[in-house]
Formats: structure tokens, C-alpha cells, sequence
């Protein structure tokens, strides 16, 4: 735990004053896809922050420097539902800020953030430090904005050596964007970036801990192979009710051309980290069924649809059709997917739900 103090000047004099406290959990390492040529690895930082009574929190800077310049980020993200901006992507100096002075806004008091570091081989322990600062609403009629900082900096020894996802059996799900390529530039940004944060509300609302998901990007999809021994029939039903929900959120009052749809695919079964990503059974057959002419075609008879599921039919007899939560089996139909230039055939199970009114 460390204080957030900010400096008062009463007249000639400056007193520092505690203005809250930021309880940081330590930092969480997890394994990142990483080709042969490079070493990567992930790292959650996750922050809870409380101020003293009055005051609201309008901005938050999150500080994370390396002390070898040769570890850099490669990626930067975030957990939650703040409007984040990031700095210092291929650097070893990089920074999150939430908010935007926006004096009606309280940020809350739980902050998360993320990153895919790249370091050198030779480095066993990699050390840094992360601080965190903010901007703070003072007063209930008469306000002002103090900025805030930590008094002492979070210290890091990270050591990233021989992280590498296990060997399992896993829930492999696969999620493209349909028909992505008619999205000029700018508009597929903001696409990718309306489908990334569907796809994680959904798995959140199934309760699955982003830091212990692999993914696989790609520009208009991503596959996610799940933690090993999860309880599938808890983690399906709320995955499937989480993209619902989601994609009606994302989509409300835009026009036909402009939603997000998407094609899901889901297997499971053994999969193992190879030099390039996992390897194994599923991880063929989910993009085999996402990119299938079944799985378009089910989107294109189904205007009102924001996404449809494929399973496999593993998938179908030991969760599906046992009627879980509210996914009943009736509601799916089964489909042969064929595909004799990729050598594969598969039974599967497709789900189109109606889109919410």
C-alpha cells in the first residue's frame, strides 16, 4: 500500500497532505503468444485507489518504467470500462492515462492495466518501477483539482523466464468479424476495437480471468483458448449470454451496414504451445467451422441475428444438449460441414439467437 499525497502552499510554505491511498496487488505474470525470435511475456498491474471523503477522482496516470531500455512493450491494453489512452508502445518508458478532466466523471477505484513486454534473452530479472498519479476533485461547492502522486513508487523484479502456457485440454473459441473487408480503414479500427471489447465483456461475464486467456490475433478475428478445467457448463451459457448482451450494446440505434456481426465457433479438446502459437485438433476445427460456408451463410439467411455459434458436435453432446442455463438444445440444429480442399469434415451444432428488440 502506498499514500497518493499532493501539495497545499499556504502563503510562503508548501505542506504535503495525504490525499488517499493506492493498494496494489503484485504484478501478475502470464504467457503471451511469442515467436521463436522473440521473448515475450505479459504483465497485469491491477490497483485499487481510495481517496479521502469529498474528493473524486477525474484522471489517473499509471507509470511503468524498465530500467534496461532493451525491455520494451509491445502491446498495451486494459480490464474495465474506463476510457484509457496509452504512451510509450516500443519503449521502455510506458504510461496509461484514464479520464479526461471531465469534472462530472468519477473513474471509480479499480484500475487494471496490461502489457505484452518484449525482453532480451540474457535478462533473468527484469526491474522497474511503476507509479501511479492523479488528478483529484476537491470540495462539494467550491471545487478545485489538486494532482496527486505516489509518495513512494512500486518497485518491480519481474522474472519472465520459462513462462510458458501448459499443455491441456482446452475450450478453443473463434470469433471473426462478418463481412470485415467492407470497412474502409479508419471505420475498421474502430470496428476491431468494438469487436475486441465485445469479446471481452463476454468472457468477463462468464467469469474467466483475462490474465489466464491466450489469444491468437488476427486483423478481423481472434481465437482464445481458455484456461484448462473450467466448468463448461457454467462458462458456455454465460459466454453465449455475454455476447448477447454485449453485441446489443455495441450495435444500439447503428444501422444495418454498421453493426458488428460475428461468426463463433467453439471445440474443445488437447492443445500444446508450438513455436508459432497452440497446436493440436481444436485449434484447426474452430477456424475450419468460423470460416465455413455454413457458418456465413446461417449470418446471411439471419438479418436480425448480431452473431451465430457453431459447435462441434463434442461440444453439442457434452454441454449443449444437456440444457444448461438458458441454452437449450432445441434451439440448435445440426449441420455437416464439409470442406474437401482443407481435407476436413466435421458435424456441428449452429445457434443463430434473435437479435433483442
Amino acid at each position: 500500500m502506498g499514500d497518493l499525497v499532493t501539495v497545499h502552499h499556504v502563503g510562503r510554505y508548501e505542506r504535503i497532505v495525504r490525499a488517499g491511498t493506492v493498494v496494489c496487488e503484485t504484478p501478475l505474470l502470464y504467457a503471451v503468444d511469442s515467436p521463436p525470435d522473440q521473448h515475450l511475456f505479459g504483465v497485469r498491474f491491477a490497483f485499487d485507489l481510495t481517496l479521502r471523503r469529498r474528493n473524486w477522482c477525474i484522471a489517473v496516470f499509471v507509470r511503468m518504467r524498465f530500467d534496461d531500455i532493451r525491455t520494451t512493450a509491445v502491446v498495451m491494453e486494459t480490464e474495465g470500462n474506463q476510457a484509457v489512452m496509452t504512451e510509450g508502445v516500443q519503449e521502455h518508458r510506458i504510461g496509461w492515462f484514464f479520464g479526461g478532466f471531465d469534472e462530472r466523471t468519477d473513474l471509480g477505484s479499480r484500475y487494471v492495466v496490461k502489457a505484452v513486454v518484449e525482453a532480451p534473452a540474457d535478462l533473468e530479472t527484469i526491474t522497474g518501477t511503476v507509479r501511479v498519479d492523479a488528478s483529484i476533485l476537491r470540495g462539494r461547492f467550491r471545487t478545485r483539482i489538486d494532482h496527486a502522486t505516489m509518495r513512494d513508487p512500486v518497485m518491480l523484479a519481474l522474472r519472465p523466464t520459462g513462462i510458458r502456457p501448459t499443455s491441456a485440454v482446452r475450450l478453443c473459441v473463434s470469433a471473426d468479424i462478418e463481412r470485415f473487408s467492407r470497412f474502409r480503414t479508419p471505420e475498421a479500427a474502430l470496428v476491431q476495437r468494438r469487436f475486441v471489447e465485445v469479446m471481452v465483456e463476454a468472457r468477463e461475464h462468464a467469469g474467466i480471468n483475462a490474465a489466464e486467456v491466450s489469444l491468437q490475433h488476427a486483423g478481423d478475428g481472434q481465437t482464445a483458448y481458455f484456461p484448462p478445467a473450467i466448468d463448461e457448463t457454467h462458462v458456455i451459457p454465460l459466454l453465449v449470454e455475454g455476447l448477447a448482451a454485449s453485441l446489443a450494446k455495441a450495435n444500439v440505434d447503428r444501422v444495418a451496414d454498421d453493426r458488428v456481426r460475428i461468426r463463433v465457433a467453439m471445440d474443445r479438446g488437447h492443445v500444446v504451445w508450438g513455436a508459432n502459437g497452440w497446436v493440436g485438433d481444436p485449434a484447426i476445427v474452430v477456424r475450419r467451422l468460423v470460416d465455413s460456408a455454413v457458418a456465413h451463410q446461417a449470418l446471411v439467411d439471419n438479418p436480425g441475428s448480431d452473431f451465430m455459434l457453431i459447435v462441434s458436435d463434442v461440444i453439442y453432446r457434452d454441454v449443449i444438449g444437456h440444457g444448461y442455463r438458458n441454452l437449450l438444445p432445441g434451439a440448435f440444429r445440426l449441420v455437416h460441414v464439409d470442406i474437401p480442399a482443407k481435407n476436413f469434415t466435421e458435424l456441428a451444432w449452429v445457434y443463430l439467437p434473435a437479435r433483442p428488440d
